[in-house]
C-alpha cells in the first residue's frame, strides 16, 4: 500500500499492483491518472535491475533500481538513480540489515 500525504498533510491512502517478470518482455501499465509506465526488470550479476519509464502529460521520467543482496545475505542494498521531471536528477542507496 502506498500512502500519499496532500499539500495540507492530510493522508490520502491508494493501493496499486505491479506485476514485474524478470528476463521478459518490457511489461508496459497504466496508473488512474493515466500515466503510462514500462518497467524492465533483469539480472546483472548478482543484482536485480528494475528499469522504469513512466510518461506523463508534462514529462518523461526514467529511474533505475539495482538491488543487490551481499554474500552472506544479511545486507539488502538498494540504489536508485532517477532523471526527468523539472530537469533534475537524483540518487537514493538504502540499506537493509537483516537483525538476528
Amino acid at each position: 500500500m502506498t500512502t500519499i500525504l496532500g499539500a495540507n498533510g492530510d493522508r490520502k491512502q491508494s493501493t496499486y499492483t505491479r506485476e514485474y517478470v524478470i528476463g521478459g518482455e518490457p511489461k508496459v501499465t497504466t496508473d488512474r491518472e493515466g500515466d503510462q509506465f514500462t518497467n524492465i526488470v533483469k539480472w546483472e550479476g548478482n543484482s536485480l535491475v528494475f528499469e522504469t519509464v513512466e510518461k506523463e502529460k508534462s514529462g518523461t521520467l526514467t529511474s533505475q533500481e539495482v538491488w543487490t543482496l551481499s554474500q552472506d545475505g544479511k545486507t539488502l542494498t538498494k540504489r536508485i538513480h532517477r532523471t526527468g521531471g523539472r530537469g533534475s536528477d537524483s540518487d537514493q542507496t538504502y540499506v537493509l540489515v537483516k537483525q538476528d
